[in-house]
C-alpha cells in the first residue's frame, strides 16, 4: 500500500469510498457540501489517499482517503452548554 498526498484528480474516489459507507453514516455523494469540501481540501494538499501501487493516475483505485485540518471541530459539546445556577430548578 503507498500513500501520498492527493490530487484533483482523486475526487471521484474520494466519492466512491464515501458511496461505500453511506450505509453506515447515510447519504454523503450527493451532498454539495462533501464534494466542497474534498476540492477544497485536494487543492490545499490537505488530503492523504492511500493505493495500491506507485502508479496514480485517472482511474486508480483508492483504497482509503483522509482529510485533514488544523482546524478544531465546531459542534456544540456537552461541556459548552452552561451550568444552570445553584437554585434555578429543573429537573
Amino acid at each position: 500500500m503507498i500513500v501520498g498526498i492527493a490530487r484533483e484528480q482523486d475526487l471521484d474516489g474520494f466519492l466512491g469510498l464515501a458511496s461505500q459507507v453511506e450505509r453506515w453514516f447515510g447519504p454523503m455523494v450527493q451532498d454539495a457540501g462533501l464534494r466542497t469540501a474534498v476540492e477544497r481540501h485536494l487543492r490545499a494538499s490537505a488530503a492523504l489517499v492511500a493505493t495500491a501501487t506507485p502508479d496514480v493516475g485517472p482511474g486508480t483505485e483508492l483504497l482509503g482517503g483522509l482529510l485533514f485540518g488544523a482546524g478544531a471541530p465546531t459542534r456544540p459539546s456537552p461541556t459548552d452548554v452552561p451550568a444552570r445556577p445553584p437554585g434555578a430548578g429543573g429537573t
